[in-house]
């Protein structure tokens, strides 16, 4: 049975829970439309079955305005927790009474994490990372991808070596762009696009202890669809999209098609990331997974002005709509690589 939303429309954090337990799932990503439960509810679960905890975020800027009492999360769930900065990369989450204040969590960003010294890890069952996409506008992370597989490494420590739970590692953003450098190293970006495709909210991985949830949450959506702000603004901006859905608003499904490969003509590969192909019938283009070719590109600078170079209307092709693409993920490799919006 799917119980993946309460009675009230928002995400039921204890049934996912309960589910990765049955499936020994230690990495839960939960993405999709805002304000509908994901952070609220995962640290509801944290402060209710006693967790000692990791709220991660991307940058230490992030931890930082969290400990301003006006941006607190917790303060809705209790009001007597509270954090308190205490290192140059790190953060206290205390719950506070009248006699003293215990320490429930810590609070950190990707790569204060390997800044600390002398970090024992395995005293947290859990790490939340939270807001782990970013929107568009924020500045990217040199090897975001590489530095999130090395904070759970030094979290985790060698706790399964030694018979204990893995870490559990609760993902949670907004569906802002599947091009994501933590979604792209766990491999679960064609997955996911395969969901959208499906309109599928929910897949268990178990070969990968993974669970993936793309929430669009229609019950709290259509109820915040009558709001002053959705009616004041352009319901189709990208931004409005990502707030009030899951389909990754900077993402472009336009032109995204399955189309039968022995249709088309070898063109050129750009190594490791896309190949180009053209129709033997109406020489529209089609860009597919990557393949050995005679014409090969490397995937860097040089490779880019090599192939702008060689097919100099690549990009009037595009703009024109004359190139099909096989998944969100390949055409946005190829917006990238050929630097097209």
């Amino acid at each position: 049975m799917n119980d993946l939303y309460l009675k009230s429309g928002y995400l039921n954090v204890s049934w996912i829970e309960e589910v990765t337990d049955k499936n020994n799932i230690s990495f839960i990503i939960i993405v999709g439309s805002r304000q509908i439960g994901k952070t609220y509810g995962v640290l509801q679960l944290m402060l209710k079955e006693d967790r000692r905890f990791i709220l991660m975020r991307r940058t230490q800027t992030e931890v930082n305005f969290l400990t301003n009492i006006a941006l607190n999360p917790f303060a809705n769930l209790d009001p007597t927790i509270v954090i308190k900065k205490d290192s140059e990369y790190t953060a206290r989450i205390d719950k506070i009474s009248e006699e003293s204040a215990s320490q429930i969590g810590m609070v950190t960003s990707l790569k204060g994490i390997a800044k600390i010294r002398g970090f024992n890890g395995r005293v947290f069952s859990d790490l939340v990372y939270d807001e782990f996409i970013p929107e568009n506008h924020v500045v990217r992370i040199k090897d975001e991808g590489d530095a999130f597989i090395n904070a759970i490494i030094t979290i985790s420590g060698n706790r399964e070596l030694e018979g204990e739970k893995p870490l559990k590692c609760w993902l949670l953003a907004n569906a802002n762009n599947i091009n994501n450098p933590v979604l792209e190293k766990m491999n679960l970006q064609i997955k996911l696009n395969d969901m959208i495709r499906k309109h599928q909210e929910f897949s268990i991985l178990k070969e990968k202890g993974v669970m993936l949830i793309n929430a669009a949450g229609e019950a709290v959506i259509n109820k915040r669809k009558q709001t002053a702000i959705y009616k004041a603004v352009d319901t189709e901006s990208e931004v409005m999209k990502m707030a009030f859905g899951n389909e990754f608003a900077y993402n472009d499904s336009e032109n995204v098609v399955k189309e039968d490969l022995k249709q088309f003509n070898p063109v050129l590969d750009v190594f490791n990331s896309f190949s180009l192909w053209k129709s033997k019938h109406d020489g529209h283009y089609y860009v597919y997974k990557s393949k050995q070719m005679p014409k090969v590109f490397n995937n860097n600078d040089r490779g880019r002005k090599e192939l702008l170079k060689y097919m100099g209307n690549i990009r009037n092709l595009y703009y024109l709509n004359k190139i099909t693409f096989y998944d969100l993920i390949l055409k946005e490799k190829f917006k990238s690589f050929i630097d097209v919006n």
